[in-house]
């Protein structure tokens, strides 16, 4: 079957510009590409999301209530799209309170593909809501047509958790857009920014969160600053994590050294990126396939990352440095490293990672794969 009708679902709150968000949007247009008019719904519960073409859902009810909100909400569209045009599959951004697209996908005989991007035991949650998401989630996963998962160790973890067969499992990581990025390294274009050519600038982008790893960074900075004066550190977004850095900061006596920005638009993020000396990602030791590290590798940048299944692409590439989580003397010397290094090594290194995004982790490529597994999917089911 070529070309099937889809329905695309993301449980995520698009109020926010972070990775699960910029993935379904991404996959979202990449699809849409290659099969036009494929329909999308997703929710929102503070700012109006900028990215067009989705369908969005307003969600007023506080806490895990918004997500019950928007069950009921988007299910109704889409058994109006159901009755209004024909549509072949579901696919699911998972969320582990995401029950209504399996009763939709009974009700109207429509196979699920259903994707997860982390292992739910991993999540900072109250103990029920976890015990009852598991239950959900194992559900969806076991009457889905198809489970794409983020990472291997993702995959893993659900055949031994879930009982999924293997052969059903499919591992597609994330990607970025190269687009999105001028990669020739450009002093100048810090000028808009009030910041020194001369400054040798580290940045972070992201949402400020507990699993972000943030606060091991900032306690790098004090050895850093001994042996690099012209440091300047960024710190690009905002979270609930931000007030504990501000005072981390303060305590430190690293106002003057360190920026923090706020949220910004996904062009202004791009920006920042090109604007660096090294990125970096000081995540704690969870399961993922990092959206913003694809994004790191496309802006030609290098990066100091942590060492964590679903990183292993940045030695692969020889784009930058792994450092074992949670260690800010490990951060301190790898950044270092690459400060000494000439801006021509460290241009060659970034264009390592940039090219190997374009070879390989396109978010074209990736719907060109995802589509290949709905048509076989559906081949089956049918």
């Amino acid at each position: 079957m070529k070309n099937p009708d889809i329905i695309m679902i993301s449980g995520s709150d698009f109020s926010q510009t972070d990775g699960p968000v910029l993935h379904f949007y991404s996959l979202f247009r990449a699809l849409d590409k290659i099969r036009p008019g494929i329909k999308a719904y997703a929710h929102f519960r503070t700012n109006t999301p900028d990215f067009s073409g989705i369908h969005y859902l307003p969600a007023s009810l506080p806490g895990m209530l918004a997500s019950l909100e928007f069950q009921i909400r988007s299910g109704w569209k889409i058994i109006m799209t159901c009755l209004t045009r024909k549509t072949n599959c579901l696919y699911i951004r998972s969320h582990y309170m995401m029950f209504m697209p399996w009763m939709l996908s009974w009700l109207f005989r429509i196979p699920m593909i259903t994707e997860f991007n982390g292992i739910i035991d991993e999540y900072k949650r109250p103990k029920w809501i976890l015990a009852f998401g598991k239950i959900v989630e194992k559900f969806l996963a076991r009457k889905s047509a198809a489970v794409i998962c983020i990472t291997q160790e993702v995959k893993e973890w659900m055949i031994k958790h879930y009982s999924l067969k293997p052969d059903n499992i499919f591992v597609i990581s994330n990607a970025a857009d190269p687009g999105r990025f001028d990669a020739e390294y450009r002093m100048e274009m810090r000028t808009p920014y009030q910041l020194d050519l001369k400054q040798f600038i580290v940045t972070f982008v992201g949402s400020l969160t507990w699993w972000q790893g943030v606060s091991f960074f900032i306690e790098a900075i004090p050895e850093l600053e001994k042996k690099i004066p012209d440091l300047k550190v960024l710190i690009i977004g905002d979270g609930g994590e931000y007030p504990h850095l501000a005072v981390l900061t303060k305590q430190l006596h690293l106002e003057s050294r360190v920026y923090f920005a706020g949220k910004v638009s996904s062009h202004e993020a791009a920006r920042y990126m090109q604007i660096s000396d090294v990125l970096i990602l000081p995540k704690v030791p969870i399961t993922c396939s990092p959206l913003k590290l694809y994004e790191y590798m496309a802006a030609g940048r290098p990066v100091v990352a942590s060492d964590l299944p679903g990183f292993e692409i940045v030695q692969e590439s020889g784009c930058g440095i792994l450092v074992p989580p949670k260690n800010p003397a490990a951060i301190a010397e790898a950044v270092l490293k690459l400060h000494d290094l000439t801006q021509d090594e460290r241009q060659k290194m970034g264009m390592r990672g940039r090219n190997k995004i374009i070879k390989d982790h396109t978010w074209d490529a990736v719907a060109i794969k995802t589509l290949k597994i709905i048509e076989e999917k559906l081949k089956t089911e049918n």
